[in-house]
């Protein structure tokens, strides 16, 4: 457990404790505007439909303070016909509820209203049939334009007409605090805390019944909305009308809102603070998850803040999970949990079952990822047969920061990325990652990537960027790739990229590997397209563009490669390969540049290639693939010491080597643009000028 939420149960133990010890003194007063004035006390209060007015399906009350205290009960009565207890509190002092509200008017729902604020103890409880929306708004407005209000009792009136919208006006709302509380609500009911700030520390809130796989029951609403300005929240969609929004935070909170169909979690804020918390909305039954208004996790923020968390979606039965939607103008991902946590912390839509995973989409004007663990991810998981979803990203600036220690696992514990994977023990395949950016800044062991570890074909990977960077830096994995992995009997997948600027540098490579040793399953190639494109390898190996069939045992071919660029650069043990070191055959590579410079330094091989090479995991096993062809189209083509050549270091043949280049500058020694085989020579086209 951290410090943080020590701190806060110690604090919440502490007001438990003052709270049991007080005398329960009168703390329900009626105001007498909409029936008698009386003083309610007592360890069980009756608030009965004799001290309100009802209008239709609508019972009014009004009070000039309400509280509930430690081990007090208060309960709303009236006709089972009632649809809508409706209560406002107008004597401006802060309701607080460490006891039960109750209700026993048939199906209704409960709209409270007190704008000086709302603080739920840790002994609160809800023993509630309908739906509860409390908020310090100042007026509940009604579909026919009818206001029931806090401030103006003058200004409000009583309708038959159906609650609307919580509307706030000039005046600072009081906050809402859940402290260590336990609250449950029916399943298929909604909780709204619609306020100025809201927290919620400590505690859980969750749809009752926990809602199991395999439960028929549906999943539940939380509405979690901080105002503070004019404006107004509808309660049937949580849509919100408000030039500016306050501050919402999670401090070891768990929200379970799980049913059949998939729970709905809405946040709304213009900071938001997610901290050793949990937000589950899992579709539990056989209903679909994504359809619309019902299943998902919705949040947007100003500023997002999600440090050590879940946010998460499964389909752990047969209906397909809810999509995980966020949107902030500056959002922030950060874990430091110890590897092999238990909890999959991070944002995620992932399926254990028959069913798909729900799709998770993040819009952000600067998003950052950072620390061990920290994920934005849909994966298949061990046992499912589902496919993974799709992410989709969008914004103006991305950064992905491992913990350059953390590799790729079937199990975990999972590096810092955004990812849509196949677990170990799962056959359905990985989603479609997308993403668009002005920057993105892949480093340290941060990730994108969509692999395998399972039956299912690893996904495909878009990326579209002003400047993209992958640079890894130490003894660490820096990928944007597609990979069949080891134990895998799948394939991989296609990774596009496109960008203005591009620099892979210092160990991070741009890649779909094969590294399986099954046969079925599609094998992926690279294309990438850039007006200047730096691959910079620091002499360290693996640094590039590549397609690799790796595994020795295997007779997989290796995907083809493709490279469009205005100015390309190639430094320093960077490359642009194709490798084929089993049965298989290594890939086509293509490059086309106006201007194309290759340069080498301390031995290490630079240069562009396709081989058939010696494997590292069959001892004395040569390889029996053919390398690939490799055709090079440049204005201007430089090479010093740096190699473009097609090779084999087995029984197959090389691939034939072409060079088109208007102008072309070799320095060094050694043959740089060459075939070798000791199968059979193979054909080299001198470089000719196109015409």
């Amino acid at each position: 457990m951290s410090d943080g939420v020590r701190s806060y149960n110690v604090g919440l133990m502490l007001l438990a404790a003052v709270l049991a010890t007080a005398p329960v003194h009168v703390q329900i007063v009626t105001d007498g505007s909409v029936g008698p004035k009386v003083s309610l006390s007592g360890p069980h209060v009756e608030i009965g439909a004799d001290l309100g007015t009802r209008s239709g399906d609508n019972l009014f009350h009004s009070f000039e303070k309400f509280g509930i205290a430690t081990g007090q009960t208060a309960t709303f009565t009236g006709p089972g016909t009632v649809k809508n207890v409706i209560g406002r509190v107008t004597g401006g002092e802060i309701s607080t509820i460490d006891g039960t509200l109750a209700s026993r008017i048939g199906q209704a729902d409960l709209y409270f209203l007190n704008p000086a604020g709302v603080v739920f103890g840790p002994n609160a409880q809800l023993d509630l049939p309908g739906s509860l929306h409390v908020s310090t708004a100042h007026e509940l407005r009604f579909a026919d334009g009818t206001r029931f209000s806090a401030v103006d009792q003058a200004g409000s009136g009583l309708t038959v007409a159906p609650p609307e919208a919580f509307g706030f006006l000039e005046r600072t709302p009081g906050r809402i605090a859940v402290n260590g509380s336990r609250l449950t609500f029916n399943p298929g009911r909604t909780l709204s805390l619609v306020g100025g700030d809201v927290e919620l520390a400590g505690g859980n809130i969750a749809v009752a019944g926990g809602s199991p796989a395999g439960s028929s029951d549906p999943g539940g609403v939380l509405n979690a909305v901080s105002v503070t300005s004019p404006g107004e929240f509808r309660v049937s969609d949580g849509a919100v009308t408000a030039p500016r929004l306050g501050s919402v935070r999670l401090a070891g909170q768990q929200i379970t809102t799980s049913g059949n169909g998939g729970g709905t979690v809405r946040i709304r804020a213009g900071a938001l603070t997610i901290a050793n918390s949990a937000i589950d909305g899992d579709n539990t039954g056989d209903n679909a998850g994504d359809r619309s208004g019902v299943g998902g996790i919705d949040v947007t923020a100003g500023q997002l803040a999600f440090d050590n968390s879940r946010i998460s979606t499964e389909a752990r039965n047969a209906g397909s999970g809810g999509a995980v939607t966020i949107r902030s103008d500056t959002m922030a991902v950060r874990n430091t949990a110890t590897a092999g946590a238990p909890d999959r912390r991070g944002i995620h839509s992932d399926t254990r079952s028959t069913a798909n995973a729900g799709t998770v989409n993040v819009q952000a004007g600067n998003l950052t990822l950072s620390g061990s663990g920290a994920v934005i991810t849909s994966d298949a998981l061990a046992g499912s047969t589902g496919k993974a979803g799709s992410v989709n990203v969008q914004a103006g600036s991305l950064f992905v920061t491992g913990d350059a220690a953390t590799m790729p696992s079937g199990t975990g514990p999972f590096p810092t990325a955004i990812s849509s994977d196949a677990l170990a023990g799962s056959s359905g395949t990985g989603g479609t990652i997308t993403i668009k950016a002005g920057i993105v800044d892949v480093r340290s062991g941060g990730g994108i990537h969509t692999d395998t570890w399972g039956s299912g074909d690893a996904g495909t990977i878009n990326v579209q960027a002003d400047t993209l960077n992958v640079i890894a830096g130490g003894r660490t994995t820096t990928e944007i790739s597609s990979t069949a992995r080891p134990g895998s009997t799948a394939g991989s997948g296609a990774v596009t990229v496109v960008a203005r600027d591009m620099l892979v540098r210092d160990g991070g490579g741009v890649r779909s590997d094969i590294r399986s040793t099954a046969l079925p399953g599609p094998v992926g190639t690279v294309n990438v397209s850039a007006d200047r494109l730096f691959i910079i390898g620091d002499n360290r190996p693996g640094t590039g563009i590549s397609t690799d069939a790796i595994n020795g045992r295997s007779t997989r071919n290796a995907g083809n490669i493709t490279v469009v660029a205005r100015e390309l650069e190639v430094r320093s043990r960077g490359d642009i390969r194709s490798v084929a070191r089993g049965g298989g055959n290594a890939g086509e590579v293509y490059v086309k540049a106006d201007r194309l410079i290759l340069s080498r330094d301390r031995g290490f091989t630079t240069g562009i290639q396709s081989d058939a090479d010696l494997t590292f995991d069959v001892p004395r096993q040569k390889p029996t693939g053919a390398a690939g062809n490799v055709t090079v189209e440049a204005r201007d083509l430089q090479i010093y010491d740096a190699r473009i050549h097609s090779d084999t270091l087995g029984h197959g043949p090389a691939g034939t080597v072409t060079v088109r280049a208007d102008t072309l500058l070799i320095s060094g020694a050694g043959s740089p643009i060459s075939p070798a085989s000791r199968a059979k020579p193979a054909t080299v086209r001198p470089p000719l000028p196109e015409t």
